[in-house]
């Protein structure tokens, strides 16, 4: 399987999203973690069932939360480049993949 890492702005967004959760309530944090991390568990297994979104990236769509991951990937190595709140404006998405 493939390893995963996260670009730092990702990182940032992701432990942001789990910071917010853990305010509210400490078992919705460790939801959230456990649907990340069988989320990039399917992608790493096989990346290619999931959609193009923007150029060359892909994207997975959270199961209880209003995220989206979107990665992209080689033979050994799944990056993930946005860790994105849909309520968010689309057009801010564009230019993060975009730069």
């Amino acid at each position: 399987m493939r390893a995963v890492q996260f670009e730092v702005q990702a990182a940032r967004e992701f432990n942001s999203a789990i910071d917010w959760y853990a305010d509210i309530d400490r078992k919705l944090a460790a939801d959230l973690n456990v649907v990340v991390q069988e989320a990039l568990n399917r992608v790493a297994r096989n990346p290619l069932q999931f959609k193009l979104a923007l150029g060359t990236f892909r994207s997975i769509n959270l199961v209880r939360f209003p995220y989206q991951i979107y990665f992209d990937f080689s033979d050994s190595l799944l990056t993930v480049y946005c860790f994105f709140h849909t309520a968010q404006d689309p057009a801010l998405l564009q230019r993060r993949l975009s730069n």
